[in-house]
């Protein structure tokens, strides 16, 4: 019950704190103008895409869900899905910029 209630609580403070994070994420990114660019956990792309105000001549990324990785492939991006704990399919210095949030609590 205790926790419950501390939850709700924070719940605002954490939403706003995660927004502010992910505004500050995407400014950098998006002021870096990346030519080729990778988005692990891309998600369907729109947290990244409302900073960026090109789009980058490569823009890959990686999902795990179908239904984001559809919704990614149709704003363009080139998704694909592996095991991100083992050896990614990418050359060395294949992307000027490499955007990953939120990701890590999901890997082992």
């Amino acid at each position: 019950m205790f926790l419950n209630s501390l939850k709700r609580k924070l719940r605002p403070e954490w939403d706003r704190g995660a927004l502010r994070s992910s505004d500050w994420a995407g400014r950098i990114v998006a002021s870096l103008e990346p030519a080729a660019l990778l988005y692990i956990g891309c998600g369907d792309g729109a947290k990244l895409f409302r900073y960026l105000k090109h789009k980058p001549e490569r823009f890959s990324g990686v999902e795990a869900s179908p239904p984001h990785k559809v919704e990614a492939e149709k704003r363009g991006i080139i998704v694909s899905s592996y095991d991100l704990n083992g050896r990614w399919p990418f050359d060395d210095k294949s992307f000027d910029v490499v955007h990953c949030a939120y990701l890590i609590e999901h890997l082992h």
